[in-house]
């Protein structure tokens, strides 16, 4: 059983979205509230509300400002169990061909064997 998971990265990719040579801006960011499980058991938590984070890329996919979690400047690795708010930071990006849009975390969990 996964026991324990925490988010090392958190990305979102805009498909479909005009190739130009502009970068994708988003703010990612969630409300302090977090889950995780710990021995089967659920617990609930709060931290205190970090500053958005930026995460930028280019249509391409080449990204330029990641959104990571395990540098050595972090303290707290947050669960992926929160209420997450996605900002786009282009007001002007042309979305009329977005076809969906991809969220990617990075998790990581640790085991616990269950013996019976």
């Amino acid at each position: 059983m996964i026991d324990r998971a925490f988010l090392s990265a958190f990305r979102v990719f805009l498909n479909g979205v005009e190739p130009t040579d502009n970068e994708i801006s988003l703010s990612i960011s969630n409300n302090g509230l977090y889950s995780n499980r710990i021995n089967g058991k659920i617990y609930h938590f709060r931290s205190i509300i970090r500053k958005s984070k930026v995460f930028m890329y280019k249509p391409c996919g080449t990204i330029i400002t990641d959104h990571t979690f395990d540098s050595d400047e972090i303290f707290f690795q947050p669960t992926p169990f929160s209420q997450w708010r996605i900002r786009l930071n282009n007001d002007n990006l042309d979305l009329s061909n977005l076809k969906s849009i991809e969220i990617k975390m990075d998790i990581e969990g640790y085991y616990r064997e269950i013996h019976n």
